[in-house]
Order: structure tokens, then sequence, then C-alpha cells
């Protein structure tokens, strides 16, 4: 074997919870063959890194990402190595780019914006898109929930038939099957918005059978935060997934901040039964979303050509006006904690700025 790369001086933290300490590392074929102190560099052809004054540490594992695509279009990523990234979790929020049902091309095109740009259906081909072009992070895929929902029904604001609903499961299974290591809900967004848990369950089971996790931007995270997440705990008990996680974790809206008490105490109940109930959470008061997302439900059902028609009609608007006053009022919510950060057109840019407060 030979010798590549000796880490000189660093500070290292291993990621053990163990306090830091000063030590080389060498690493030989890739891999870290020996952690000590003053490690010779008197070595044919290694490469020497002076990492004086400098962390060592594992590197970070991004949990909940959205770079699907990126990763197919960018193959080193440099925006999240130079964060010291090197595993990112993608299928987030019920939103991977795969499965496509091959008979919705014109559907998903349009919706996502991505004529031209994907070549895949199948879980499989996304995964092997993503093998042939190579990427400097280590990745672990999610099927994403909506997008088998959308696969089946479009935009359709009901329930699956039994045939709708098997069809849905197939298309999970061909993705567990394919390399997936779970399934991802965003139950805020249309139209997964429009299942209820029984059909969220029955797909999630096909997971359960394969030992895989069940991530989720659950139902809500503001009035009804605590039957959000009682929502979650049961669709990882009656499905078997072998965990689940809750997403960016959060209490949205003045009225609510108490009950982070009450959610972290479910979660330790479900745990306390032989569950596996983790969260992440992002360290800063904002999040971001689509601001169509602010309108009330009805308003968003059928996609967004059903929106701009209500948008349009003086009747539906005002009363799309009344229904988000009556809840920002309910919740303490207020328009200037809202910001655009970003648009399609140049018509508002000189008035963009960067954030949505909770």
């Amino acid at each position: 074997m030979t010798l590549d790369i000796i880490i000189k001086n660093g500070k290292i933290l291993d990621g053990t919870g163990n306090p830091w300490f000063f030590a080389d590392i060498e690493i030989t074929e890739g891999k870290i063959s020996k952690i000590s102190q003053n490690l010779s560099t008197e070595l044919d052809n290694a490469i020497i890194i002076d990492a004086n004054g400098h962390v060592v540490s594992p590197g970070f594992i991004d949990v909940h990402s959205h770079a699907d695509l990126s990763l197919i279009f960018d193959q080193n990523l440099e925006c999240l190595a130079q964060q010291g990234i090197t595993t990112v979790v993608v299928g987030n929020c019920g939103m991977s780019y795969a499965p496509l049902n091959p008979e919705k091309d014109d559907y998903f095109g349009k919706t996502f914006e991505i004529n031209g740009k994907i070549h895949w259906h199948s879980f499989k081909e996304y995964l092997d898109a993503l093998e042939n072009q190579g990427s400097s992070l280590n990745v672990v895929p999610l099927v994403g929930f909506g997008i088998v929902r959308r696969s089946v029904l479009e935009d359709a604001p009901r329930r699956p038939s039994k045939q709708e609903l098997k069809k849905m499961q197939s298309y999970v299974e061909e993705a567990m099957r394919a390399g997936a290591f779970g399934i991802s809900t965003g139950l805020i967004y249309p139209p997964q918005t429009n299942a209820n848990t029984k059909e969220i369950i029955e797909c999630a089971k096909i997971v359960g059978k394969y030992g895989g996790l069940y991530f989720s931007h659950m139902r809500d995270e503001a009035d009804f935060v605590l039957e959000a997440i009682e929502e979650l705990i049961k669709i990882v008990e009656k499905s078997r997934c072998r965990g689940g996680q809750i997403s960016h974790i959060k209490v949205a809206g003045p009225l609510n901040w108490g009950k982070s008490t009450e959610i972290l105490q479910l979660i330790e109940e479900a745990n306390n039964q032989g569950l596996i109930i983790r969260a992440d959470q992002y360290p800063y008061k904002r999040g971001m979303n689509s601001l169509k997302d602010s309108l009330p439900e009805w308003a968003k059902e059928g996609g967004n050509d059903a929106i701009i028609q209500r948008l349009h009609d003086l009747k539906s608007r005002e009363q799309i006006k009344e229904d988000m006053e009556e809840r920002f009022n309910r919740t303490k919510m207020s328009w200037d904690k809202i910001y655009i950060a970003s648009q399609r057109t140049d018509k508002w840019r000189e008035n963009m700025v960067m954030k949505m407060i909770l």
C-alpha cells in the first residue's frame, strides 16, 4: 500500500463527543490508517498538509438537502464540499425527481420546468444517471411520496382508488429495490395535503418491508404541530419502518412557541415504546417556501393554473384575502415578517429581499 496524505498539527474532533486533541493523521489509499502525534513526513510521494490553526473532523452529513438535480449537473458541488459536507440526504419533503411516470412527461415538464433536462423515469435510472455523472459527495437518496402521488394522480385533490394506490406502491417498491433508503413526505404541500394517514401508511409499508426510513416535513408546524407529531409516530409504527425522521422540526407562530416541551415529550414516549424517532433542525428563526403556500388550502387545489384562475376572479380573490387575514390574526403572524427571496421575472426584482420569518 502507498501512503497518500499526512495531515499535520491539526486540532482533531473525532465526532464521538470526546474532547478535541492535537495529532497527525495518516491516510493510505483513501482511508485513515493511523492517528498519532509526530508522524514522520519523510515518506516518498506523500502529500503533507499543515493543518496548524485548523480543526480536522469527519465530514458533515446534510440530513435535509434538496440537491437532487444539482448532483446531476454539478459533479463537484463545491458550495457543499467547502462547508465540510461529505454526505447529503436527498429526496426530502416528498420531492424527489424520480420515479416519473413516462405517460406524464408533459405534466412533469410543465410543473417542474425540467423539459430537456431529465432523461430518466424510474428511480433506478435516476441513480444510474447519478452514478454515471459521479459526485464528490456521498448520497443517501429517498423516494418522494409527492412525486409518487403525482405520477398516478397528478394534482387531483382526491384519494386514490385501490388500483391507483397499488400503482403508487409499485413505484415505491421499484425505488426501494433500486437503492432508496426510505420515503419522504411533505404534507403541507399540495397535492400531498390531500393524502390521508392511511394512504401514507400503505405506501410506507413497502418501505418498512425493506427496512427503510420515513422522513417527513409534517402536516403542520404551528397550531396543530402536536397532532402532526402524533401522525408521524403512527405512520412509523403502523408501517414498521425502521425509524422516523422529523424534518427541520420547529414550532411556528408566537402562540405556539411553548409547545416545544410537549413535542419532545411525545418523541421521548415513542422512543421508550421501542420506536426510533429522530429530528433535524436548522439554527435560525426563518423558513423558506413558495409564496403560494401562504394561500388557504382550498385556493391551492388543482395546481398553478387553478390558483391563477382564482386570483383573477374578484370574488375568489377577496375570499382568499379574508381567509389569509383571519389566519394571520389568529396566529399573530404579520405581513411584515414575509420577505420575497426570489422570483422568475424582472418585474419586481428591485424590491427583492431574502427571508421569511416564522
